[in-house]
């Protein structure tokens, strides 16, 4: 369970990494990830960040990411600051070593795996309120919730895609 929880981090951290600073996929992991997703509060901010700029310039934020937290990352409040920084220190740096075929291929891993923890949450909170019906629902949800990654297959227009297909 440990290993599996390890995993979950690192793969946030990838999935955050090919969002913020791949221009291939960034489009990609934006249709599929939402920040709710992520389990931080810093990770999800930054998430918002990206998908917000991929959906104005349809590029990642890249470069611009430190100038989006400018305002946290400069504010009074120190141990937020830092918390921003060691992320962004960590994006940088993974930037170009993330393994993308294995990050793509696990997006849909880690959708199901959010928002089963979601629905659970949720779940516990409706029985503690004494809602079994509420409950039920949000495991069900939970349980429905699907990702489909679409693979866009061979681009004839690519001479070598064409060629290598």
């Amino acid at each position: 369970m440990a290993t599996e929880d390890k995993l979950s981090g690192a793969l946030q951290e990838n999935i955050l990494t090919l969002l913020c600073f791949n221009s291939e996929f960034c489009k990609l992991i934006r249709s599929i990830v939402s920040p709710n997703l992520f389990e931080s509060a810093v990770y999800r901010d930054v998430a918002s960040h990206a998908i917000d700029f991929v959906d104005q310039y349809g590029e990642p934020i890249a470069e611009h990411l430190p100038d989006s937290l400018e305002n946290i990352l400069n504010g009074s409040d120190k141990k937020k600051a830092q918390s921003y920084q060691r992320l962004l220190d960590n994006l940088f740096l993974a930037k170009d070593s993330v393994n993308v075929k294995y990050t793509i291929s696990k997006i849909h891993d880690f959708v199901r795996q959010q928002n089963l923890k979601g629905a659970v949450v949720l779940a516990v909170e409706a029985i503690e309120n004494g809602d079994l019906n509420l409950a039920e629902v949000e495991l069900n949800k939970g349980l429905r919730s699907q990702v489909n990654v679409f693979e866009q297959g061979t681009n004839m227009a690519d001479s070598k895609d064409a060629l290598d297909f």
